[in-house]
């Protein structure tokens, strides 16, 4: 299961199969903002907008 550590949409950590998943280093996504892993920024916009705390 890939499973990333963050705090305000941006990774602070995360484990091998999260990067297996993404086909990325995880020095290429510990600091990286979730948006490198959406399809778009649109995509990444409307989730963040419907999953934001109240």
């Amino acid at each position: 299961m890939g499973l990333a550590l963050s705090s305000n949409r941006t990774m602070v950590d995360c484990n091998r199969r999260l990067c297996d998943m993404f086909g990325a280093s995880r020095e290429l996504l510990v600091g990286q903002s979730f948006q490198l892993l959406y399809p778009s920024a649109d995509e990444y916009e409307r989730t963040g907008a419907r999953i934001a705390p109240f």
